[in-house]
């Protein structure tokens, strides 16, 4: 069977110019009532029939819209944009896709760090590094003296620092050394990136070798000690001694039994001197 060659006229019909770019008909269409297709309509028919560099736009816009852009911007590239203009919008584009690919790795990161979580059985303690972290707190009186503005501005921060930013209880070693059975927590948003500190507001939580692990159910808030003592007495065991702020996240395990919880734990250690 002899193949069929498409032969590009001056003006072409849109079934053609289908055939020859690999458009759907109806794309085509689309493209057309959003005015990035422009064909003249024939005077003896109603037909449209669409010049060559019609195509070339179909595929641009095609190219444009892949890459993220917008219709409208689709559109504005194609038929008002300058070359300074074009140069400036695909600069941007192409931060916006480094942002959106430093989100996806952090992510990945925090998925895979769940998944550690579900996977270490109670009991289990390993020696790991943490990061810095920078963190805001909710359950300190100051935050509400300095007035709402700036809590909501750290709040949105927070959001939109998603899935990097996590909430997380925060246990000063104070509480561990006192020897009391009921351990006092603050609660907080925790990033790996530092944020804009204006009002002082921003702790830092350097970074430092910790003993991890998963507390064992059934977990209650407040904490007490005696949650803590396989982890007390790791470090013990080991000649270690708390050098830092224990932190960790609290994970509501659905199904049967809706108010299991699974609480990650990260307590800073260094060498006893």
């Amino acid at each position: 069977m002899r193949k069929k060659h498409i032969v590009l006229h001056p003006q072409l019909s849109i079934h053609e110019i289908s055939l020859s770019s690999g458009i759907p008909e109806h794309k085509l269409r689309y493209y057309e009532r959003q005015g990035i297709l422009r064909p003249p309509r024939s005077n003896e028919n109603t037909y449209r029939y669409f010049e060559a560099n019609e195509m070339y736009l179909a595929l641009n816009c095609q190219l444009l819209r892949s890459l993220g852009f917008s219709m409208q911007e689709t559109k504005y590239i194609l038929h008002e944009s300058s070359r300074e203009e074009y140069r400036d919008m695909l600069e941007n584009r192409a931060d916006e896709i480094d942002r959106e690919i430093e989100r996806l790795f952090a992510a990945r990161r925090r998925i895979w760090g769940m998944l550690n979580h579900l996977d270490t059985p109670p009991g289990q303690i390993t020696l790991r590094q943490r990061v810095a972290l920078y963190g805001i707190y909710s359950t300190r009186k100051k935050y509400y003296q300095i007035g709402n503005d700036e809590l909501n501005r750290l709040t949105k921060e927070t959001n939109r620092r998603l899935p990097d930013c996590f909430m997380c209880y925060v246990i000063s070693p104070e509480e561990f050394f006192s020897g009391a059975e009921h351990l006092t927590e603050e609660w907080g948003r925790f990033s790996s990136k530092p944020f804009a500190d204006d009002n002082g507001l921003v702790e830092t939580l350097p970074a430092s070798l910790c003993v991890c692990g998963v507390l064992s159910s059934p977990i209650r808030v407040p904490f007490t000690r005696t949650d803590f003592a396989p982890f007390l007495q790791y470090i013990e065991d080991n000649d270690l001694e708390i050098c830092g702020k224990t932190i960790g996240e609290i994970f509501n395990l659905f199904g049967k039994n809706r108010k299991k919880k699974l609480v990650s734990v990260s307590i800073p250690v260094r060498p006893k001197k």
